[in-house]
């Protein structure tokens, strides 16, 4: 997965960039990989890049890795939702977040060829799904009434 950056020019000759998050998916009858857009974050310009940043630091402390320092050396302030009413509604963001990103990842390792089912790769592919599947379970079952 990645994130992507369109390019659309308008009528009057002005251009607009658009972010995304991509996975590239195998089209076996083609032959050849296609770029799927798992959600789209909206114009450039209006991307919340504080939210994304927690977002990849939140992704690292879930695979275990310390998430990267800024480079600039300041740390980011960290955000409490303080209602019960905010915790349902930042859970069920990232609950869909993380339900994109593990079908993204069963459609990988669905389409992963035969020669490869035994690799490190497909392995690291499989125990992604597992830790997304386990993660999603205990959001869904932390916030369900």
């Amino acid at each position: 997965m990645y994130i992507r950056i369109t390019t659309h020019k308008n009528k009057d000759g002005t251009t607009a960039q658009y972010i995304q998050l991509a996975h590239n998916e195998w089209l076996r009858d083609a032959k050849r990989a296609s770029a799927k857009v798992l959600y789209n974050f909206g114009r450039r310009e209006d991307v919340d890049i504080k939210s994304l940043e927690r977002l990849a630091d939140s992704i690292h402390r879930f695979i275990g890795d310390e998430a990267p320092k800024p480079a600039c050396g300041i740390s980011m302030p960290e955000v409490r939702v303080t209602t019960l009413k905010e915790r349902r509604k930042t859970t069920a963001m990232v609950c869909d977040l993380i339900a994109s990103l593990l079908s993204a990842e069963e459609r990988y390792v669905e389409h992963i060829p035969d020669n490869l089912r035994n690799s490190t790769r497909c392995e690291k592919a499989e125990e992604r799904v597992s830790k997304l599947q386990d993660a999603l379970d205990i959001l869904e079952e932390t916030y369900s009434d």
